[in-house]
């Protein structure tokens, strides 16, 4: 509801995100650029590629709670994972 109202009322978070998953894609971004803070970089120790991936990885997992993003896309990650997994697991 909430969602549909902002979209209808043409909120500033709606025009940035086209409508589309606006607090969804809102919430990344803020995320994202918190882990830009070199006190809040949590996965400083990743390599460039694992942190990628891991965006990556966030990204789909907060897309699938807005009912636009299917199984089907994510399974097509499921490798990707599986080898951040692997990555991140061997650097702790």
């Amino acid at each position: 509801m909430l969602l549909m109202l902002m979209a209808v009322s043409a909120s500033e978070l709606a025009l940035m995100y086209n409508d589309e998953s606006v607090l969804e894609n809102h919430h990344l971004a803020v995320a994202f650029k918190l882990l830009q803070s070199p006190n809040c970089d949590i996965f400083s120790n990743l390599t460039s590629q694992s942190r990628l991936l891991l965006r990556r990885m966030t990204i789909d997992i907060v897309r699938t709670r807005s009912y636009r993003t299917t199984v089907r896309e994510l399974a097509c990650r499921r490798v990707e994972y599986v080898e951040l997994r692997i990555r991140v697991l061997q650097k702790v």
